[in-house]
């Protein structure tokens, strides 16, 4: 992989994903907030947290 030095891969937990799925809806307004390596996903008034990890 070339060396970018402005990019950053991450990975989050696949059960996060998993919970995002169950609540798609038509119409989808999220809120992402990350603080020290931690991602908060608001979806309308359940939030999802999960850590990141930066490959």
């Amino acid at each position: 992989m070339a060396n970018i030095a402005n990019l950053t891969v991450i990975t989050i937990d696949q059960s996060v994903f998993a919970s995002l799925v169950e609540r798609l809806e038509r119409f989808i307004s999220w809120s992402i907030t990350i603080t020290e390596g931690i991602l908060y996903l608001t979806i309308g008034q359940e939030m999802l947290e999960t850590t990141i990890t930066k490959l």
